[in-house]
């Protein structure tokens, strides 16, 4: 698993590593988040209990 910041939908993700199809390295840069791994596993806790239960069928 990578846990890194999604340009593509503006939040923290996690990513499994056996799933990248493509990788492109670059010369650009970025400032390093102070975001914990604690802070993102409490986040991960927020989103997953403010979702909408969903019916299974």
């Amino acid at each position: 698993m990578l846990i890194a910041y999604c340009q593509m939908r503006n939040a923290f993700r996690a990513f499994r590593l056996d799933r990248i199809q493509n990788l492109v390295v670059t010369d650009k840069k970025f400032n390093p988040h102070k975001i914990t791994l604690e802070e993102y596993f409490e986040e991960c806790r927020k989103n997953c209990l403010s979702t909408p239960d969903t019916p299974l069928t």
